[in-house]
């Protein structure tokens, strides 16, 4: 999540209006709630190709 946050960093911080400084601590305080509540996301890939059909 927060490598998310971060990649999101330009379009975050105009959408909310905030400084860098402020960016900065939410992200942390972000990380620490991740930690503190035991949050996590499922996260499922899937890779296929396509099989073609040659005569």
């Amino acid at each position: 999540m927060v490598s998310a946050y971060e990649s999101f960093k330009p379009v975050l911080l105009k959408v909310l209006q905030i400084s860098n400084e402020e960016f900065v601590e939410l992200v942390k305080t972000s990380e620490k709630e991740l930690f503190d509540f035991d949050s996590y996301n499922y996260l499922a890939r899937i890779y296929a190709s396509k099989v073609i059909a040659t005569k």
